[in-house]
């Protein structure tokens, strides 16, 4: 009997933590700690928030980040030994750094990049030096292909505009759109009057535009400087916006940054936003488990468990109240993940 409790007490506790949606902040930006506010916003937004400080670590591995709902990977305005792209181990091809690239391949949770210098990073001129802010006017527009990375991926069909760099003195707004529904900010500055080395985009089919540069007036306005874009069941936010620097033209405005980043996390995992979430009471039982393990709280979704590397061993979809044969299971614990229309959602799931 004692033993049934247990059990049971197991089974709520996993029902109600199932809720608490989890983001790691990576920071890649090696001389300035621009993720800080990001960590903050999140915590005030109720999330549970850890952060990654590439400057202090040896190397990032996929169990550094694969049980979080979402990364918010900071690049600052570094492009100097930028640990975001990997160009080496499949010369020829660009990804993701190693770990980002396996946590979107098994589409782990939502990625959010944010920064003004990452592209430059992979633009390199025929003397095999990269691209600095001074030759920015004569290396763009540089447009990406379907098939291509950059296209694919992040969502951007072209490279229109390098801010400061392209002979203005910097972009004074970030607009929102007519198509964007995640937000309530309307406009978005920096704690100075202009940002420079932001980037303008033009968005690839299928994606969203949520900010273009502005106002009306500006040399580059109307490019876009934050996309979402859905590919391989991965919602995918990238910004050139400098999170870290939000201001009102003369300091710093951390509630700014808190409105933002609550929005969009909320759009990408659930939680606290202005925009109405619907919320789900999943639940997974028995946990611990042996033959079957049942997940109930869901229309429809997608599962998939997978062992503590992140390797996916069952995939499945699913309905409301469905059974999942776990019989090929070895004893030991796994993640299991549903991705649904409702949320994301993961839990430990204990074999025995």
């Amino acid at each position: 009997m004692k033993r049934f409790f247990t059990l049971l007490l197991a089974s709520l506790l996993y029902a109600f933590v199932m809720n608490a949606q989890s983001v790691v902040v990576v920071d890649d930006d090696n001389h300035y700690d621009e993720f800080e506010p990001v960590v903050i916003a999140l915590q005030t937004a109720g999330y549970t928030v850890d952060s990654l400080n590439l400057q202090y670590m040896d190397t990032l591995v996929y169990s550094d980040i694969s049980n979080y709902d979402m990364v918010i990977w900071i690049t600052g305005d570094d492009r100097v030994a930028l640990n975001l792209w990997d160009t080496v181990s499949e010369p020829g091809t660009i990804k993701f750094h190693p770990a980002l690239q396996q946590y979107y391949d098994n589409k782990d949770g939502a990625i959010w990049i944010d920064g003004i210098d990452f592209l430059k990073a992979l633009v390199i001129h025929t003397d095999g030096s990269s691209a600095d802010n001074d030759t920015m006017q004569s290396v763009l527009p540089v447009t990406f292909h379907a098939g291509d990375f950059v296209y694919d991926v992040l969502g951007i069909a072209e490279w229109n505009w390098d801010s400061k760099s392209m002979g203005d003195n910097g972009v004074p707004e970030a607009d929102k759109t007519d198509e964007n529904t995640i937000t309530t900010l309307n406009t978005i500055t920096w704690q100075w009057s202009t940002l420079w080395r932001a980037d303008g985009w033009t968005p690839a089919g299928g994606t969203i535009s949520l900010y273009n540069m502005g106002p009306s007036t500006y040399q580059g306005a109307g490019y876009s400087m934050f996309i979402k874009n859905e590919n391989n069941g991965v919602k995918m936010y990238v910004s050139s916006l400098r999170l870290g620097k939000l201001g009102n033209g003369s300091s710093f405005d951390q509630a700014m940054v808190n409105s933002l980043v609550a929005d969009v996390v909320a759009d990408a995992v659930g939680g606290n936003s202005s925009v109405e979430t619907k919320q789900v009471q999943l639940r997974v039982y028995p946990n611990p488990a042996s033959d079957y393990v049942y997940v109930n709280g869901v229309d429809n979704g997608d599962l998939t468990i997978s062992d503590m590397s992140g390797k996916v061993l069952i995939s499945s979809r699913i309905a409301e109240n469905t059974a999942i044969d776990i019989s090929t299971l070895s004893a030991g614990v796994y993640m299991l993940k549903v991705k649904s229309a409702e949320g994301d959602y993961s839990v430990k799931l204990l074999v025995k």
